[in-house]
């Protein structure tokens, strides 16, 4: 029996996509018993807006893309230490494609905050940040199945 080479394709996608969403609900499933306790002062509920810029880095897939800015946009909710909401970019020095995204993982932890981010294409972002009063910033990874597609950094601030 000959196998096709787009049936291999189609069965490597279907796996990655399997990976990803047993990795997204083991997340949420280890989230989902931590401490609903915070530090007085760290609620992130809001509309934080501000930028993130793509690092040049070997792991660049796309080359056009080296120093790329985007506006974004993440509207959370928190509750305890869990937090969810939306993400939205737009185009800054570069297009981007995946204009929406919603927080699928979130978390504050002392003065920090994680996030996950699934956007429509099934690819998604990491985002690590330290907080200082109305602001916040730090690093983020965008992943597409296992691989690193893109890295660089973020900054926001609380518009409400």
């Amino acid at each position: 029996m000959i196998v096709r080479p787009q049936v291999l394709w189609f069965i490597l996608v279907l796996f990655l996509l399997a990976a990803q969403a047993c990795a997204v609900a083991a997340q949420k499933e280890a989230f989902s018993g931590s401490s609903s306790r915070t530090a007085p002062g760290s609620d992130v509920t809001g509309l934080w807006e501000g930028t993130a810029v793509n690092g040049c880095g070997f792991v660049q897939m796309e080359r056009t893309r080296c120093h790329a800015v985007v506006n974004i946009a993440l509207t959370m909710t928190q509750q305890g230490s869990t937090v969810g909401g939306s993400y939205k970019c737009s185009t800054g020095t570069m297009m981007q494609l995946n204009d929406t995204g919603e927080i699928v993982y979130g978390a504050v932890r002392e003065g920090g905050l994680s996030l996950r981010v699934m956007l429509p294409d099934g690819s998604s972002c990491i985002f690590q940040s330290k907080r200082s009063a109305e602001r916040m910033g730090g690093n983020y990874v965008c992943l597409q199945g296992a691989a690193i597609v893109e890295r660089g950094q973020w900054e926001v601030e609380r518009i409400y």
